[in-house]
């Protein structure tokens, strides 16, 4: 669980609006010094001017022409690796056969064992050949159930985050291979299921988080001889049938699974909230996708009208259910109107410029909303061109899209799973109603921007995680109808509620993992 603290203005160690400024400012001044030659032209334009954003612009466009996105090492050990690799004594290393009889005498093994304090098991696939650096790993291990860290092979390299996600898990095994597991926890989830196979190292770590395990990364990375075998679909399929799901999911990748929840019958009642002001271009063509490409049947559309005021948008209006929000844009403030005149059991927040090309995009979003810990459930955005526009939000340091190709070059196994993640865009959000009722909606003194994240992060605190799958893609066009607004007062804002830059960690996120602006890179 993602354990963060919203910190309320006029509290003892909140800091004050200007110092929030200051390090917004200092964030900015880290993005410039990053892109060197290439940004002097934002140094010298006011931040929030129409130079300083068409300079954003052309800089964005000109970094992400030709993105990186073959495989190149970005890992390395720092310590000189013992020939051959062996173990510390406190450390049994395991080979877990896919017979039950080779899983039981594993579990005896664990049992019986006097003289070691944590279990390392591997599958057959990885016992010819164990990795390097496994001295780093334990020589000041904390006191936790279980220890990771990141790994690389030949041709494969895993970044890990400073917590697992229990719903990444289902679907991609971010902590890796390099796993040591304190023999007491082990001994307490009841060890390997005998029925599991080669499942069950998968199926015991997430039977570990679901326990409530405490997890540690170590800031180490194991180099391995080989790239890991492939993640088996059971340890999957059972974990959601524990969760009360009926299982629905089929293997994307070696290392990937996407897996999907059945929907209760009769299907849950959604409105799709859609704000716009005008731009009836827009509104159209976002309705018209959404009739010609949803399969899900419990649904309506409603438009949370801004003051709209051209008689073709009035008239369009007059022929679908609409809740008015007048006044000073304030999409916070829209949003949680349109909220409170529903009585839908699930709620999806859609801007008028995105485009459904997807017939499964409600039904799939609308499931996973609807699994007891999760608080917003969200897709894969492209932008007009086919480029990523939104491949879930991280906060490293500060709130931005991670992008596919753009400001995440690689195309590795993280970046086409299902995963928790800090937050996703409000640009297309599902929850339920009653969820976000519970942690009072959107904070309206965040106007225009950071609203959906603060909203994410709210829910985290109260328990619910925020999901993101990559396989759901909608277009969005962006900025197409409100234009561009940097809205600074809510940049500050936000740093000042959420400690940015300071305190705040993502713990989702790959913790090497640093974006600044339009460029990425990893920290040693």
């Amino acid at each position: 669980m993602n354990k963060v603290t919203r910190h309320v203005p006029g509290d003892l160690g909140t800091i004050t609006i200007e110092d929030a400024r200051r390090r917004w400012q200092t964030h900015q001044a880290r993005i410039q010094r990053n892109l060197g030659r290439p940004g002097l032209a934002l140094r010298f334009a006011p931040p929030g001017s129409s130079q300083y954003r068409a300079a954003k612009r052309l800089l964005g466009r000109a970094l992400s022409a030709s993105p990186a996105v073959s495989w190149t090492p970005r890992l390395s050990h720092s310590w000189s690796p013992p020939q051959p690799p062996f173990l510390p004594n406190d450390v049994l290393w395991r080979a877990i056969g896919e017979s039950p009889d080779l899983i039981d005498q594993t579990n005896a093994a664990v049992a019986t064992t006097t003289e070691h304090t944590w279990i390392f098991p591997v599958l057959p696939h990885d016992m010819e050949g164990g990795p390097n650096g496994i001295f780093e790993l334990t020589k000041s291990a904390p006191d936790v159930d279980v220890l990771y860290c990141d790994e690389t092979a030949p041709g494969f390299e895993n970044l890990t985050p400073l917590a697992p996600g229990r719903h990444t898990l289902l679907g991609y095994n971010q902590l890796g291979r390099s796993v040591l597991i304190r023999r007491d926890a082990w001994l307490r989830v009841g060890g390997l299921d005998r029925t599991m196979g080669e499942a069950a190292i998968a199926d015991l770590l997430l039977r570990l988080v679901e326990s409530g395990a405490s997890f540690a990364r170590i800031d180490t990375v194991l180099a391995w001889p080989q790239p890991p075998g492939p993640l088996h679909q059971r340890a999957s399929e059972q974990a959601l049938q524990r969760r009360g799901v009926t299982p629905k999911s089929k293997v994307i990748s070696p290392q990937v699974i996407d897996w999907r929840v059945t929907l209760p019958s009769p299907q849950p009642t959604v409105d799709i909230l859609i704000p716009t002001r005008d731009r009836l271009d827009l509104l159209r063509q976002c309705i018209d996708s959404i009739a010609s490409h949803t399969d899900y049947e419990n649904y309506r559309v409603v438009v949370l009208d801004n003051d709209s005021t051209e008689s073709a948008t009035l008239a369009y209006l007059e022929t679908m259910p609409v809740t008015k929000c007048p006044g000073p844009f304030n999409y916070a403030s829209i949003i949680n109107r349109g909220v409170a005149a529903s009585s839908a059991d699930v709620v999806v927040t859609l801007n008028n410029d995105v485009i459904v090309t997807d017939l499964t995009w409600l039904s799939t979003l609308v499931g996973y909303a609807m699994l007891p810990d999760v608080g917003i459930a969200g897709p894969r955005l492209l932008n007009a061109e086919g480029a990523s526009d939104h491949d879930g939000i991280t906060i490293t340091p500060y709130p931005q899209h991670l992008q596919r190709g753009v400001n995440y070059g690689w195309n590795d196994d993280f970046i086409f799973s299902i995963r928790n993640v800090a937050a996703v865009t409000g640009a297309c959000q599902v929850f339920e109603r009653r969820k976000w009722n519970e942690v009072g909606g959107m904070d309206e003194t965040l106007a225009v921007t950071f609203n959906d994240v603060d909203v994410c992060l709210r829910l985290s605190a109260a328990g619910y995680e925020t999901l993101f799958t990559p396989n759901v893609e909608l277009i969005h066009i962006g900025k197409a109808s409100r234009g561009h607004n940097e809205a600074l007062e809510d940049h500050y804002r936000f740093i000042q509620y959420w400690d940015i830059c300071s305190s705040f960690q993502d713990v989702y996120a790959p913790a090497r993992l640093e974006l600044l602006g339009p460029r990425y890179s990893l920290r040693p």
